[in-house]
């Protein structure tokens, strides 16, 4: 967070140290001009919304593509001070040292834009504002006042928008688990309790274990698991891996018109006997950190000499709500992959 708080915060300092030296040179240079605030405040706004550029980066570079409200409003608070910071001294280097009859100037400006009814209490409120300026303190505090305000909204809004990203997956995941709820109600209705008891074991807490019998050999199964374009089939995504131990996995596709990326990493591999791995899910809303990764074994084996049992066992999953998808969806994963075996 440091490195992009103010990579950030110099970027839209240095933008108010230039606009500094810009507006003191047009008021010492232009007596007639004439500012507008809507104009000047709309700038601010423009520059400040470096902050949720600056936010969105940390979010996508360094967490994974997922933030947290909070966070989200810490980075954006961390650079709007930093900023706001850079321009107070800015301003206090160019008011002490270059500028020191700033006041009689900028009075002088005012009172000469104010409408004749309005003069003698703007005069007395400049007197009044002259003398408080002459305490640093209180120079500080007004220059802050002047843009800090600004960045905090901007920082607010930011967050807001930012944080959305979870919860859009989070809803993708509910209607993923409704609609498969749905789905699959009929085809568990024709299972007797019984089976039911071998087919899914859900007695530990966030893990799903199902298994399915295959009409194969246990190489012909294990091709399934491994081939990409056979994966793509009955997971529906793509999937990037040499299945090497070690080796990254990448899984990359869309869902109800959210795109994802789901990540993991090669554990074992025991051709034809069993396959397992790490696995995170970038449509769950959880930070990609290591105790986010659930695991993930497939396991092959010989019921005789034409059948094999495959077997598919998930542990340490996140959240209760991902570990009710999976009790609901690996049952129509495991049969597609039986469909594709049985079907050579």
């Amino acid at each position: 967070m440091r490195k992009v708080v103010l990579t950030f915060g110099l970027a839209i300092g240095a933008v108010f140290c230039a606009n500094i030296g810009f507006m003191m040179y047009w008021m010492y240079h232009n007596p007639n001009m004439k500012s507008n605030d809507i104009v000047g405040y709309a700038i601010m706004v423009l520059v400040f919304s470096l902050i949720y550029f600056g936010t969105k980066n940390y979010r996508n570079k360094y967490l994974g593509g997922h933030i947290t409200f909070g966070k989200a409003f810490k980075t954006g608070v961390l650079i709007a001070l930093v900023s706001s910071t850079i321009y107070v001294l800015a301003w206090l280097f160019s008011y002490y040292l270059f500028v020191p009859d700033f006041m009689d100037v900028y009075t002088e400006y005012v009172l000469k834009n104010c409408t004749p009814e309005n003069l003698p209490t703007k005069t007395q409120e400049m007197a009044n504002f002259k003398e408080m300026y002459k305490n640093p303190l209180f120079v500080i505090l007004i220059t802050y006042s002047e843009v800090l305000p600004i960045g905090l909204v901007v920082a607010l809004i930011s967050a807001l928008i930012l944080k959305n990203k979870n919860i859009k997956n989070m809803a993708t995941l509910l209607m993923i688990y409704l609609s498969v709820c749905t789905s699959s109600y009929g085809q568990q209705n024709k299972i007797s309790k019984n089976e039911q008891a071998t087919i899914m074991d859900t007695s530990n807490k966030n893990s799903v274990t199902s298994s399915i019998k295959i009409i194969a050999t246990t190489k012909e199964v294990w091709d399934v698991l491994i081939d990409p374009n056979k994966i793509t089939k009955y997971i529906g995504s793509t999937i990037q891996t040499d299945w090497k131990k070690g080796s990254l996995i990448i899984w990359e596709g869309e869902m109800n018109g959210i795109k994802y990326k789901n990540k993991g990493k090669v554990l074992e591999v025991q051709p034809n006997q069993l396959l397992r791995y790490t696995y995170w899910s970038g449509l769950g809303g959880d930070l990609d950190l290591p105790e986010n990764y659930s695991e993930v074994t497939y396991t092959i084996k010989e019921v005789d000499e034409n059948t094999i049992e495959l077997t598919y066992s998930r542990i340490k999953i996140p959240t209760e709500l991902e570990t009710q998808i999976f009790q609901s969806h690996i049952k129509s994963v495991l049969d597609e992959i039986k469909k594709i075996v049985e079907a050579k």
